[in-house]
């Protein structure tokens, strides 16, 4: 964790590496310095993970502990960001971030409220961790809202701040390319956690973190085959680019597998899918994926389906049908369905980890977003950025010493996986992820972790070229 503004939402790593997590070893053996290997492999975990109550733990008093651990360490937070205990120095001139989003026009965003999660994340370095080197971290908001065009308005914005040495984006398709054109002279990077757009996988300025289109949805082959154990599967999706990229990406690495699958698209603006979910032949499937949607198709999906007399524990479905806010319209609770992030996972379990996820969320008051990837994707993505700034020093920060920092960074990823593998695949030099967990869905906000980590199928990774394999 998508060619367009309604490409496959990002799983976080834990889809994928939104991605999208601090998980257990992805069942990969480590290679060279820039990549390791996977086995495409999976091992069945039954714990219970907790997506409600608190994290019984006092935060501030946690992180105030900080500071004294080793820098990069997900075991403290501060210590993740490199950082001190305490809040930034407000009268010191802060340290800039450009940062792009697809919200608040017609074009139908993925992650709208990535920015208020990355703005939440952003909030807490600055409240608990010190900032960068004392100074405040502060976001630069552009949006690109109707067209692909609007993105040399943001190029334009950054590019004339002196202040601003690097970009960061969160739901970002159209308004990409123009950006990624209008920045490649001043090489200025971006460090973003999720691709949605193709292109950001080829460029020597861009730092993919989590996972790019499509190998956040190549796990769901080794899901199918390695834990679901199917023999037959049925896939529906909204039609529309991105959405049929990501669809296109499950349908490969399921059949890859060796696993039968028909897939049928269907109109989003639709609210009876029975006939869809009939045409794919999800009756008589194993294992029905349903790739992406909106709060509306979630919903329809779920009538249909129930109509259809399908087992849930047969449904496979991605966060976007997983949210908070969609629990009303599905009559109380989403569906006991399996479902899938691009990231570690660890955001919704009692880990260590999780419990200071879950006080910082507490914190601002955004712990009814707990399931939601973009806010551990962005939460993740912008404490890694605070620790590459953190590493450069305040009075050092240009795009090259960014750059020279950044292309050190071996992980582990914060709510992602814990060996990256940044240029692992070469037809995605700048992404550093793939692979996805699984979490079935138990009612009453309960998460069972289905698996540690489930890889790109080896079957696969191997026809992709990818290192160390």
């Amino acid at each position: 964790m998508k060619a367009s503004s309604v490409g496959s939402r990002l799983l976080l790593l834990a889809l994928a590496c939104l991605g999208a997590a601090v998980l257990a070893a992805c069942g990969s053996d480590s290679s060279s310095d820039d990549a390791s290997g996977g086995s495409g492999g999976s091992t069945t975990k039954t714990t219970e993970a907790s997506g409600g109550g608190s994290a019984n733990v006092d935060g501030e008093a946690l992180w105030a502990k900080g500071g004294s651990g080793e820098c990069g360490s997900i075991e403290n937070f501060v210590d993740y960001v490199c950082g001190k205990p305490g809040e930034a120095d407000a009268s010191k001139p802060p340290v800039k971030i450009g940062w792009v989003n697809n919200q608040g026009g017609s074009i139908v965003s993925l992650g709208p409220q990535a920015t208020d999660a990355a703005q939440m994340a952003v909030d807490w370095v600055n409240k608990y961790g010190g900032g960068i080197g004392g100074r405040k971290l502060e976001l630069v908001p552009c949006y690109v809202k109707n067209s692909e065009e609007e993105g040399k308005a943001c190029a334009d914005k950054f590019l004339a701040d002196k202040d601003i040495h690097m970009i960061s984006y969160g739901s970002v398709g159209p308004g990409a390319n123009t950006i990624n054109a209008a920045i490649k002279s001043s090489g200025v990077p971006v460090i973003e956690g999720f691709a949605i757009n193709a292109s950001d996988t080829q460029s020597t300025q861009h730092f993919i973190l989590f996972t790019a289109s499509p190998f956040d949805y190549y796990a769901w082959g080794t899901l199918g085959r390695d834990i679901m154990k199917a023999k037959k599967a049925a896939m529906v999706y909204p039609q529309g680019t991105g959405f049929q990229n990501s669809a296109k990406a499950a349908e490969t690495a399921i059949r890859e597998v060796g696993i039968p699958i028909k897939s049928v698209g269907y109109d989003p603006d639709s609210t009876n899918l029975v006939g869809a979910l009939v045409a794919a032949g999800a009756q008589g499937a194993d294992m029905v994926v349903n790739v992406g949607g909106t709060p509306a198709t979630c919903v329809a999906i779920d009538k249909g389906l129930r109509q259809l007399k399908v087992s849930e524990e047969k449904v496979v479905g991605d966060f976007s049908c997983a949210l908070e806010s969609e629990k009303e319209a599905y009559g109380g609770d989403i569906p006991n369905w399996i479902f899938g992030q691009a990231q570690s996972g660890d955001g919704l379990t009692d880990s260590p980890t999780g419990k200071q996820y879950l006080a910082a969320l507490e914190a601002f008051g955004a712990e009814k977003n707990r399931p939601d990837v973009w806010y551990s994707g962005m939460f993740g993505t912008m404490l890694t950025i605070a620790q590459t700034l953190n590493k450069v020093g305040p009075d050092n920060i240009s795009p090259d010493t960014i750059k020279a920092e950044i292309k050190k960074w071996r992980g582990p990823l914060l709510l992602g996986q814990p060996e990256p593998y940044c240029g692992k695949y070469p037809s995605a030099p700048a992404n550093c992820g793939g692979g996805d967990r699984f979490f079935r869905y138990d009612g009453d906000n309960k998460w069972t972790p289905l698996s540690e980590w489930s890889d790109v199928p080896i079957e696969l990774q191997k026809k992709l070229n990818a290192k160390g394999v």
